[in-house]
């Protein structure tokens, strides 16, 4: 699976001791657990920001989050996520990071994103379950 930010070169890759930043040009997405099965999508409307949306075909939940300037809210405690930051700046531990900017997170119980800025925050979060 690629885990990497489509719109710039940047992803964060988080586990308990390190924190580096990681550049490369491939697309991010969510492999089929069981090749080989053809991607499917959909719209889903109306997710709850404390709802997560299960992908059962892809081993993931998908949590979304929605923070008012300076408001914090903890990632899942899961062995592996990818986040996206879709619109605003947060913080995530010493690491800073922009709109359109993603990171991998491994190992980092009690990781907590807290919204920097003047301006609301949208991200994306799939804790991945693996089936």
């Amino acid at each position: 699976m690629s885990s990497t930010c489509p719109r710039r070169a940047a992803s964060a890759t988080w586990n308990a001791t390190t924190a580096r930043l990681l550049s490369s040009s491939s697309r991010c997405g969510l492999a089929p657990l069981s090749p080989p099965r053809d991607p499917s999508y959909a719209v889903i409307h109306g997710i709850a920001d404390s709802t997560p949306y299960e992908i059962p075909g892809a081993g993931a939940l998908l949590h979304t989050r929605r923070l008012a300037p300076n408001e914090r809210t903890a990632l899942p405690d899961s062995p592996f996520a990818y986040l996206h930051l879709v619109r605003g700046h947060i913080r995530l531990g010493e690491e800073r990071l922009a709109a359109g900017d993603s990171a991998r997170i491994t190992t980092e119980p009690g990781l907590e994103a807290v919204a920097t800025g003047d301006a609301s925050v949208e991200l994306l979060v799939w804790e991945m379950t693996g089936g």
